[in-house]
């Protein structure tokens, strides 16, 4: 098996503030998603976790 070809992909911080806190994350995605409409999945690591707790 070979590993996916992701040149296409890019990874970008997001960051979204809220009322006394703001909520980091990061989006991965095609690198026209701007462009297109795409589904879209929201992961989250639970509690006590690490945004990338989920990258594998």
């Amino acid at each position: 098996m070979s590993a996916a070809d992701t040149s296409s992909i890019i990874r970008e911080e997001l960051l979204a503030p809220g009322p006394g806190r703001t909520i980091y994350g990061y989006v991965t995605a095609p690198v026209n998603y701007r462009d297109t409409k795409l589904p879209t999945i929201i992961f989250s690591h639970g509690f006590s976790g690490r945004a990338e707790s989920g990258d594998a």
